[in-house]
């Protein structure tokens, strides 16, 4: 994550399009197996992996005004989203 924040912003797309670290994709094939394999966890999963692309692209919008205090507390946000995803995944079958 902090290596992805850390690009200079003229590697980043200007509207910041496909600068959410793949969590879209990995959340559209989550949703489309966990409704595939009747997987309740996969569709929690999916729904926590678009509110972190969201807050990546916030990061993002923040490195690239050099805000360090903002930039601190999305990381801090983004990882206690992804370790509730990263959870669901890792819960056996209901």
């Amino acid at each position: 994550m902090a290596a992805y924040a850390g690009l200079t912003p003229p590697l980043i797309a200007e509207d910041l399009s496909h600068n959410d670290g793949l969590r879209f994709e990995q959340a559209r094939v989550l949703k489309e197996l966990g409704q595939k394999y009747d997987r309740k966890q996969w569709f929690d999963a999916y729904s926590l992996f678009i509110k972190s692309g969201e807050l990546i692209i916030r990061l993002c919008r923040e490195a690239m005004k050099y805000d360090g205090k903002a930039c601190s507390k999305s990381l801090r946000e983004i990882a206690d989203v992804e370790e509730k995803a990263y959870s669901k995944l890792m819960q056996p079958e209901s």
